[in-house]
């Protein structure tokens, strides 16, 4: 994911290859946004949002995704191509 699908201004994330191959967009809870906006704080305007140290992409998210949403003791999320997609730490719902 890139800086640039993120849209701080409407909190919302856009997801351009979903499970189905269509696109969609999400709304990001306030958890959600406070916790992307820190990632995005201080990267270029299409810079990775999630990296590894060394700057690695970071392709897998289940794991991560599962400890974000233990930490927050959030619902698991009712759309599994968000899990991939997100390592937010709180449910996101569709728009």
């Amino acid at each position: 994911m890139r800086v640039p699908l993120l849209d701080f201004e409407h909190r919302t994330i856009t997801i351009e290859d979903s499970k189905n191959g269509d696109g969609r967009t999400v709304k990001m809870t306030q958890k959600v946004f406070e916790l992307l906006k820190a990632c995005c704080e201080g990267k270029g305007e299409n810079d990775l949002v999630f990296i590894r140290e060394g700057g690695k992409q970071v392709k897998d998210f289940r794991e991560a995704w599962a400890n974000a949403r233990k930490a927050v003791e959030g619902p698991p999320t009712t759309s599994g191509a968000l899990v991939p997609a997100i390592c937010g730490a709180a449910m996101l719902t569709v728009k």
